[in-house]
């Protein structure tokens, strides 16, 4: 890699990202200042890409115990791959109001979980031009996740951070996330092919524009199909991502 850097002279057209820390252990006060050129980027593993410019969106309400023991892992997912601006807006409760010294927090009233709604009310109120309709029991691989705002930013007005095939993971398996948070990227998991639900980037504007989220559907409904079908016929640019998004299962009741 070194080399193709190197020799590549197109200096218009090339980008050039080299560690901090070439060396580890005790070769890590080690002069390199003669090993790279002064404009190739200097990134370090401590580093975290920038995303303030993107709010992730996370509506919640405390069913049972598998939504706290989903949305922590979720959480430390985005928090320790990004920085980033995350709001949260609690239904019904305030079962995650110990989060809102970290994070943005919010409750929301009313006995049925109107995911939909609680959208619309934080969009308004977000200060960044891009937001994440982002569920509590998703995980993705951050790569997916980078890219979905590199789209945003280069101007396509919704992203799907994934090819639509969603994958389940059973409960029984969640202790492993106690140790590995990706562990499950990558992993053949069962679940449907065509999803268009889980994570949806959005340009905020654009998204407001076209009205938002459906209010109409309260619960679990079948808001996302209506959802991409009115973006497109209302002339938005969609995209796509190549890769899978994976569900925490959980325990389901009314909502």
């Amino acid at each position: 890699s070194w080399w193709g850097a190197w020799l590549n002279k197109n200096t218009h057209k090339k980008t050039v990202v080299r560690p901090r820390e070439h060396f580890a252990g005790n070769q890590l006060k080690h002069d390199i200042k003669d090993l790279y050129p002064s404009e190739w980027r200097v990134i370090s593993d401590n580093d975290k890409p920038n995303l303030l410019d993107t709010t992730f969106i996370i509506p919640v309400k405390y069913d049972h115990a598998d939504r706290k023991a989903n949305l922590t892992p979720s959480l430390k997912h985005i928090t320790d791959n990004f920085a980033t601006e995350i709001s949260i807006i609690e239904q019904g409760g305030n079962k995650f109001a110990y989060l809102e010294p970290a994070y943005d927090y919010a409750q929301f009233g009313g006995d049925r979980f109107h995911r939909t709604r609680m959208i619309n009310t934080i969009a308004k109120f977000v200060r960044t031009p891009l937001i994440v309709n982002w569920d509590a029991d998703m995980l993705l691989s951050p790569v997916q996740i980078w890219y979905s705002v590199y789209m945003l930013r280069a101007g396509i007005d919704i992203v799907y951070p994934y090819d639509g095939n969603w994958r389940n993971i059973p409960r029984q398996t969640h202790q492993l996330l106690a140790n590995n948070i990706d562990w499950v990227i990558g992993k053949a998991f069962n679940g449907p092919t065509e999803s268009w639900g889980g994570a949806i980037f959005m340009n905020r504007a654009k998204f407001i524009s076209v009205g938002g989220e459906n209010e109409k559907f309260i619960s679990w409904r079948p808001e996302d199909a209506e959802r991409y079908v009115r973006v497109l016929k209302m002339g938005l640019s969609v995209e796509r991502i190549k890769g899978s998004i994976y569900h925490l299962e959980h325990y389901r009741g009314q909502d």
